[in-house]
């Protein structure tokens, strides 16, 4: 998760913005079954979810940038040969 977040980091110009992202990612990746704002601010240990709305409806960020990094960060997770992650067939073209 650290490593994440450190890639992450260059997206989110404001330190708040740094720490709100992060602590959405947590959010995100908990073992919360429903991902409301609310619950994910409870399980973050937040009081309210305003930050995380605040991130996600008004903050300026770069949305192309963490899209790119998200994604590599998967690319690179999943394609490590030891993680069990096998394609069983071709891909299915669109």
């Amino acid at each position: 998760m650290a490593s994440l977040k450190a890639q992450l980091s260059p997206i989110f110009r404001r330190k708040e913005l740094k720490a709100t992202a992060g602590v959405f990612l947590a959010g995100l990746l908990s073992g919360v079954t429903r991902k409301t704002g609310w619950q994910m601010a409870e399980q973050t240990g937040l009081h309210r979810p305003d930050p995380m709305q605040s991130l996600l409806g008004r903050s300026l960020w770069a949305e192309e940038a963490l899209r790119d990094a998200i994604r590599g960060y998967v690319f690179e997770s999943l394609g490590d040969p030891d993680c069990g992650y096998r394609r069983s067939r071709p891909p299915i073209p669109i």
